[in-house]
């Protein structure tokens, strides 16, 4: 219901039965709203109101959110998911643009986009290249999974993209800050489009490897047990786990 005090009321988020362009005034004064020029509301989380529709926006143009130099992958099992929105492709085409990368010596970690698919780094080399296209077609669910036994899949909105393969690369050594929507301070590999519930968990594979389908969270992701990451789902730059790492937003990287 609506306080007696609220005279004006509009989440412009794109629910007005459907239609971008056209405002809707939810309080009782009911006022008219017109729009000028090309004006629209959308949807910017994977979620419906009230939870989770938050996400973090890059316009791919050196944007990044930088956190510390922590231990988020271990040398075990982990599980990196998040939802992406990538409308266009930045003009980088030869550069992987991260949702998530972290550096050791030599050793870097990138899951990203580039050519329309979703892109593995483990290592010192891309390990897996995958064939689902993500740009230009709304909101997919990414998820890298790594079991005990190292072995490794990705999955795309809930299908296994690719075989699983076998990495057992060790990420908690010698580390560099962790960075999300890019993987060089934004220089050439900085992401266009948002990123929402992007979490990490060390020590523990959420989704089997050996699966060929996983089911696609429905609510906004919650800290579930060895969570070492949880942002990308509020309205401001903070990491939800109990770990409370600070992030710092560099160039445009916003809240949407």
């Amino acid at each position: 219901s609506l306080w007696n005090t609220v005279s004006f009321l509009s989440h412009f988020d794109g629910t007005n039965n459907g239609v971008n362009n056209v405002f809707d005034d939810g309080s009782a004064s009911n006022h008219t709203i017109t729009a000028n020029g090309n004006v629209t509301q959308g949807s910017f989380g994977p979620f419906a109101r009230p939870e989770g529709e938050w996400s973090a926006a890059f316009d791919g143009a050196g944007d990044f959110i930088e956190g510390p130099s922590v231990d988020l992958l271990g040398s075990g099992a982990f599980t990196v998911e998040c939802w992406v929105n990538v409308p266009s492709k930045t003009t980088a085409a030869n550069f992987t643009d991260a949702f998530l990368a972290q550096y050791e010596t030599n050793n870097k970690f990138i899951i990203g986009t580039k050519a329309n698919v979703v892109r593995v780094w483990m290592g010192g080399s891309e390990v897996r290249v995958g064939s689902t296209a993500i740009v230009g077609n709304g909101w997919h669910h990414i998820a890298l999974t790594r079991n005990a036994s190292n072995s490794v899949r990705l999955f795309v909105d809930g299908s296994a993209d690719g075989a699983a393969f076998t990495n057992s690369t060790d990420f908690s050594q010698n580390l560099e800050n962790f960075e999300i929507g890019s993987w060089n301070n934004g220089a050439n590999s900085a992401l266009n489009g948002n990123i929402s519930n992007l979490r990490v968990v060390k020590g523990t594979a959420v989704y089997d490897p050996s699966a060929s389908t996983i089911t696609v969270p429905t609510p906004s992701l919650t800290a579930i047990t060895n969570t070492s990451l949880l942002t990308c789902q509020s309205n401001r730059f903070i990491d939800n786990s109990t770990n409370s790492h600070t992030l710092t937003p560099s160039g445009n990287a916003s809240v949407s």
